[in-house]
């Protein structure tokens, strides 16, 4: 369903909500509180385009090793990023508790939320380190015959 040039392109989609979560959060907390619940589709957002770029990267394993991609590099860049749909399904669950909960446990469990956007966002910078090392080496240019070069 995926190919190895499309992974690149669907793991963007999980970093920029990413980035943008933990700002949104503080926000929210801080300036409108009673705005909370705009919170829960950019947190689902982010869980299902972690699910499907988590996805999208198991198709397309096999491939970057017939590119010469090593075991290894892959193994450490899959096992990073299969944490990141429950970091972000744990996220979801606290940013729904933080509209639903009675009212005395709402502001802790944002700032739980708060919390987990920032350890989200932590790990997906550390499966972009790896995702960018798989694909444009330890700070260097790809030589022809790369993963992603077509020739």
């Amino acid at each position: 369903m995926f190919t190895l040039l499309q992974h690149p392109a669907l793991v963007h989609a999980p970093i920029g909500i990413a980035l943008i979560l933990p700002l949104l959060v503080l926000l929210l907390l801080w300036k409108y509180r009673q705005a909370w619940s705009l919170l829960l589709p950019v947190a689902l957002a982010f869980l299902l385009s972690a699910m499907i770029a988590l996805r999208s990267g198991e198709e397309v394993e096999d491939q970057a090793e017939e590119r010469g991609v090593s075991h290894q590099q892959i193994h450490q860049h899959e096992e990073l990023a299969e944490a990141v749909p429950f970091l972000g399904g744990a996220l979801v669950l606290l940013v729904a508790a933080g509209i639903w909960a009675p009212v005395r446990f709402r502001q802790p469990l944002r700032i739980l939320a708060l919390l987990a956007s920032l350890v989200v966002l932590g790990q997906l910078l550390r499966v972009g380190q790896t995702g960018g090392e798989i694909t444009h080496g330890s700070g260097k240019n790809l030589p022809p015959g790369s993963v992603y070069d077509e020739d």
